[in-house]
């Protein structure tokens, strides 16, 4: 059965722990009885917004509904979606909320699989937090971890908001994050890491690509 909620965003109960398609299990946590949504991965049909950092002045004191909404709406209308739906991840703080793993090759048994890239980009309610707390020298960085058989394969990230010296920039657009390093897999876990604890644990994944390997037996 399918789970929608009124601000479009979707759950796959008839799946297990997480939504998927073909060989993947894009894994969150869910409470069973309320449908809470706890943490990991969710489908949002939300269309994009782009957030206006001209907002900040006015909206700083009162944390905006507004934006506080958009934490599974992505931050972009500039580019057109390779779908009509993406995947929004939370990073829940308390690790008990959170699903063991967060992508999951499920044909492990008798197949092997090597990630390539995916498609990412910030929430608005990520942007509007951003530019609403970062200062010169803070950094928003999504980093993921491949493992196999449970060793760790390879590890890899991309910058989401940069506030260095040279740099004054959210990420607003779909953006290529090259996940070749990671090598063959069987799961993925990803970790949003803020300079600022006030930001909360969000991104927007669209169009992962791996290549699968299936077995004869």
């Amino acid at each position: 059965e399918d789970k929608f909620e009124a601000d479009s965003t979707f759950y796959k109960s008839d799946f297990g722990y997480g939504v998927g398609w073909m060989y993947f299990a894009f894994r969150h946590n869910v409470d069973t009885a309320s449908w809470k949504f706890n943490g990991g991965m969710l489908v949002s049909a939300q269309k994009g917004t782009l957030y206006d950092p001209a907002d900040t002045v006015a909206l700083a004191k009162s944390d905006s509904l507004v934006f506080a909404q958009d934490r599974f709406r992505v931050n972009s209308v500039r580019d057109s979606l390779i779908n009509n739906k993406y995947l929004v991840y939370y990073g829940n703080p308390d690790q008990n909320m959170m699903p063991e793993h967060d992508v999951e090759f499920l044909a492990a048994d008798f197949g092997t699989c090597t990630a390539y890239n995916c498609l990412v980009n910030n929430t608005g309610y990520v942007a509007y937090k951003v530019a609403q707390t970062f200062e010169p020298g803070d950094r928003l960085t999504l980093k993921a971890t491949g493992y196999l058989a449970g060793a760790k394969t390879g590890e890899t990230s991309i910058t989401l908001a940069d506030f260095s010296a040279q740099k004054d920039s959210i990420v607003s657009k779909w953006t290529t994050f090259d996940l070749s390093k990671l090598g063959n897999f069987d799961y993925i876990d990803f970790d949003v890491i803020s300079t600022k604890e006030e930001v909360p644990a969000y991104f927007c994944l669209d169009y992962f690509v791996a290549s699968v390997t299936i077995g004869n037996d």
